[in-house]
């Protein structure tokens, strides 16, 4: 039922009932919705009305779905600003990283780089992202989607995440944890 709610704020309730919404278009709203079940560390943002910034690394799945979704929405007073990265070097002032499914090699070098910060990471399928420290990794099964999250690195990195976000998700605990 949360889940309904989470989708249904953001996907268009013109579309007729028997059409679908591209895998995209439903990542696009969970990333929405995350951040609004989510609490950052005020240091986390330049000043009070610095927007939420939502980083993509990797070969970006969602053209322009995800700035679709997220132009002129804000949260707390803070509009959302999408940016796409090639390298982790780039990656200073983000608060939800997508890590693109393109990413899988190098994933541990991205989630190296951005250890302790209070980024939250979100893992487009990636197997064992939760295990090897990423926050919040995707899964589907027969076209439904739902999510696993990490709260031992959620909390590691000052990410406080409502217990009506987690209980819509399956719990993993790191690697050494």
């Amino acid at each position: 039922m949360v889940l309904v709610v989470l989708l249904g704020s953001l996907l268009n309730p013109h579309k007729v009932h028997a059409q679908t919404y591209s895998e995209y278009e439903v990542k696009a709203a969970f990333l929405f919705n995350f951040g609004k079940f989510v609490e950052w560390p005020e240091k986390a943002f330049q000043s009070p009305t610095s927007p939420i910034i939502v980083g993509i690394i990797g070969d970006d799945p969602f053209g322009d779905v995800l700035d679709k979704t997220l132009k002129g929405r804000a949260m707390n007073g803070r509009s959302w600003l999408v940016k796409r990265y090639k390298g982790v070097e780039e990656i200073d002032d983000c608060h939800i990283l997508f890590v693109a499914g393109s990413e899988r090699g190098r994933l541990r070098e991205i989630l190296n780089a951005i250890k302790n910060k209070p980024i939250l990471t979100v893992g487009d399928e990636i197997e064992e992202f939760c295990q090897l420290g990423g926050i919040i990794n995707f899964s589907s099964r027969q076209s439904k989607y739902g999510f696993q999250i990490n709260k031992v690195t959620a909390d590691q990195n000052r990410i406080r995440i409502s217990s009506k976000l987690l209980m819509l998700a399956k719990i993993i605990k790191p690697y050494g944890s």
